[in-house]
Parts: structure tokens; C-alpha cells; sequence
């Protein structure tokens, strides 16, 4: 029987970063998860903690250095005889990583692509990130999409952040809902199924916004 790839703290640990994984960013729930993550070194900040342009998640440094620090320990001992949920738990620490590892140069490459006229481009990036993803990726699978895809969810991701950050501006309770409903509204109340089977057909839907004269 093969041995646990993590310790209990370090698995609560890697638990809490799957789950954030796919948590609506502009929700409590995302605040709450990074609450119980960081324990003794959360900064306090607003209960939605993305407000807008000028706000800044201050607890994205230390989770980000405590994944990579998990990641770079444990990276060696994954194999094919790892446990499936440890593995899994693994997959969403390195998913976790190169998000925010890449969180500005994918922030570029969505202004480039908005220059553009989102027409079809070369992108050198993807080059970068599929090396950042080789170091720490075991031979095994971890339970990520195949390199390709997970680039173009993560650009997806950040893509839609910023334009829902920057455009839906105010602190009251009904402009944090609004965040935080057209995000569900992009990506459904499910992120699994969105990044199995929605990823690239999101175009093809239509929206309807029911609402006062105005909406």
C-alpha cells in the first residue's frame, strides 16, 4: 500500500487551494476559503474582497509561496502509485501555482488579444508556461486538461476577472452580487463542467438580461 503524499496540515492545506481552484473569485465563499488557507497570516480585507480598480488581495503572495513551497516538496515523490485523491490534491496546487504564477503576463496577453480584435495570433507565452508546467509536473496524471487547454482556461479565467474587476466598480452589497453573478454567468454555476465541456463553445449560447428599463 503506497503512503500518503501529504501530511494531515499539509493536506488541509492542499484541499483548501483545490477548492479555490474553482470558486466564483467575487464570492464570500472565495474570502472564507482564503481565511481558513492562511490561518494566523490572512490580512483582513472587505468581505468580497475584489471591489474594483485600486483593490488588491494582499493574501495572494503567501498563498501562492506556500503552494509553491508544497509543490517543490512534494513534487518527487508523486507516481503512478500516489493515492488518486492525493494526486488530484496535487493537480490543484499546480493549477493554483501557474495561475498566479502567469497572473500578469496573462493579464498582457488579454490586452494584446483585445488590440488585436481577438484574432487568431501566435503567443509566444504559451512556451513559458508549458516549461513552468513540465518542472513540477510528474509523470503521472495529476488531473489536469492537457497542456493546451489548461493555458487557454487560465487565460480565459484571468481574461474575464479583469474585465468584471474594471468595469463593475462599487462597494455596496448589490454591486459585489453583480460581480459575482457575471462571473457565474460566464463560466455557470459548475467550473468541473465548464472546463470539460463549455471551455470553447461559449459563444455559441446566447444571453438574456431580464431587468428594469435600463439593465
Amino acid at each position: 500500500m503506497s503512503n500518503p503524499l501529504f501530511k494531515r496540515e499539509e493536506r488541509a492545506f492542499a484541499q483548501l487551494i483545490a477548492a479555490l481552484c474553482y470558486t466564483n473569485p467575487f464570492s464570500k465563499q472565495r474570502v472564507d476559503l482564503e481565511k481558513q488557507a492562511l490561518g494566523d497570516r490572512y490580512s483582513a480585507v472587505s468581505d468580497a474582497w475584489s471591489l474594483g480598480p485600486g483593490h488588491h488581495n494582499k493574501n495572494l503572495l503567501p498563498l501562492t509561496e506556500l503552494t509553491r513551497t508544497l509543490l517543490v516538496n512534494s513534487h518527487k515523490r508523486v507516481t503512478a502509485d500516489t493515492p488518486s485523491d492525493d494526486r488530484m490534491l496535487y493537480g490543484g496546487l499546480l493549477r493554483f501555482w501557474l495561475f498566479y504564477r502567469f497572473n500578469d503576463d496573462l493579464l498582457s496577453l488579454s490586452a494584446q488579444s483585445l488590440r488585436a480584435g481577438f484574432k487568431d495570433q501566435r503567443v509566444p507565452l504559451y512556451a513559458k508556461f508549458r516549461a513552468a508546467l513540465r518542472e513540477l509536473h510528474p509523470s503521472c496524471d495529476v488531473g489536469l486538461p492537457e497542456p493546451a487547454h489548461l493555458f487557454a482556461l487560465l487565460f480565459q479565467l484571468r481574461r474575464a476577472f479583469e474585465r468584471i474587476h474594471q468595469t463593475i466598480i462599487g462597494a455596496s452589497q448589490p454591486a459585489r452580487a453583480l460581480r459575482s453573478r457575471l462571473w457565474q454567468s460566464v463560466f455557470s454555476h459548475d467550473m468541473r463542467r465548464y472546463e470539460r465541456t463549455l471551455f470553447d463553445r461559449m459563444h455559441e449560447m446566447p444571453t438574456l438580461i431580464l431587468g428594469p428599463s435600463g439593465t
